[in-house]
């Protein structure tokens, strides 16, 4: 159950991670001309 948990949020967090850098790939390529 611990691991069960602790996986969640490491997934979880590996997700806002990866949100967060494809919002500001998606901003540079608009940025950049």
């Amino acid at each position: 159950m611990e691991n069960k948990t602790y996986y969640q949020v490491v997934k979880a967090s590996l997700n806002t991670t990866n949100t967060k850098l494809m919002r500001s790939n998606i901003q540079s390529k608009f940025t950049t001309p």
